[in-house]
């Protein structure tokens, strides 16, 4: 993968792992995290497939899309957010960021923190609520970490079907696994419960999702390892571990309604197991979209306002219309618009569901690239979705 840095920015991670403290335990930044300069970089050799992905998600937002590069964070903040991959898409009116580290990146890291946004944007799928003290950094990532850890699920579905390549996802979870049970059978423990609950998490995925994997005989033979370990020398994470298991076995992560119910229960398991007071209806809150309808795209159906332009695109991916279908607008008053779809000749083969965006070409910005990234705005996002700890 190759990337090229098209300007800087200085942002703020709030609910992220900050300075450790004399005992040891790790702190976690509030609501007014310390602003960073970040390199923004734009991707130059992204796979049609990703491009795809990338462009679907333009299409259905009139925010940028900008990737950050990360890979100069402070060692202790690296230490639960494993580089920092994630995605912010609703906490600045005009910006999505997906923030990597370019020295442990990949196209499926990309993938999976777009396909966050994707699920949001284009089939309605997340988890809004967070937090309600956000200057509670430790609790804030908990929320952030659980519902990660149930909604990554879904995310890791919809790449096997696009095809995206799982063996890293394997090999990061078989590896740290086995690690970490060597560890356990030399003595080392968790510093204190939220790692253990960590621990858990991770012990808990191949049992509860291994269809979302690509585990071969020798991986299983390292997480059966992995969980006699645990189950010998930290028997309340390979509880915590059995528990979480259990609540997946109960609801499916593929629908709505039931990742809801899923999150939910990960949640009252974790904070219990944190011995921390906690509460749905009391601790949690949905914030509002921060967005500013701009019309990105004014040369493709001029007459219709940016939020129903997107509308449109959206239906477009999401329903799979083929390649060249023409979209009629008409205003049948002056708050009434009429919009038909118009399918190409049946002698038209069917394409994939990114080309229908084709139409884009002559309208959309550079891949990766836009031309805002200058000057000196400073921005602090939540790490809305991310695989730290999860």
């Amino acid at each position: 993968m190759r990337f090229r840095i098209i300007g800087y920015r200085r942002f703020g991670f709030r609910g992220t792992p900050g300075p450790t403290a004399a005992d040891g335990v790790i702190q976690y930044h509030g609501g007014a995290p310390p602003l960073r300069v970040f390199p923004l970089v734009a991707h130059m050799n992204p796979s049609p497939r990703l491009a795809r992905l990338y462009h679907e998600i333009d299409a259905v937002t009139p925010k940028r899309i900008i990737i950050a590069d990360a890979p100069g964070l402070e060692e202790h903040s690296r230490e639960i957010m494993e580089g920092l991959h994630c995605a912010s898409w609703r906490d600045v009116p005009d910006t999505i960021l997906v923030t990597i580290d370019s020295n442990e990146c990949c196209e499926g890291i990309i993938a999976h923190e777009f396909m966050h946004v994707w699920l949001d944007l284009v089939e309605g799928f997340e988890d809004h609520r967070e937090y309600r003290n956000v200057n509670n950094g430790h609790n804030y990532f908990q929320v952030i970490s659980v519902q990660s850890f149930v909604i990554d699920c879904k995310v890791q579905e919809k790449l096997k079907e696009r095809g995206f390549a799982l063996r890293r996802f394997t090999d990061d979870i078989v590896d740290a696994l086995h690690e970490g049970a060597v560890a356990l059978e030399l003595g080392c423990r968790p510093r204190n419960r939220t790692e253990a609950a960590i621990g858990a998490r991770l012990l808990a995925r191949p049992w509860a999702t291994p269809e979302l994997y690509e585990f071969t005989g020798a991986d299983w033979r390292k997480i059966k390892y992995a969980k006699r370990i645990f189950e010998r020398h930290d028997r309340p994470s390979a509880q915590l571990a059995d528990d979480f298991v259990r609540a997946f076995r109960k609801h499916s992560y593929s629908s709505e309604d039931e990742a809801v119910k899923l999150i939910d229960e990960c949640l009252e398991l974790q904070f219990r197991f944190l011995r921390e007071p906690f509460s749905i209806e009391d601790d949690l809150i949905t914030q509002p979209d921060c967005i500013r309808w701009t019309d990105k795209f004014p040369g493709l159906l001029p007459n219709v306002p940016p939020h129903t332009k997107h509308d449109i695109l959206r239906r477009l991916i999401r329903e799979e219309w083929p390649s060249g279908t023409e979209v009629i607008t008409k205003w049948t008053d002056w708050q009434t618009l009429a919009v038909k779809f118009v399918r190409p000749s049946e002698k038209l083969h069917r394409a994939p569901r990114a080309d229908s965006c084709r139409d884009l070409e002559k309208t959309r910005i550079p891949f990766f690239e836009y031309d805002e990234c200058r000057g000196r705005r400073e921005t602090c996002v939540s790490t809305t979705r991310s695989s730290a700890g999860s």
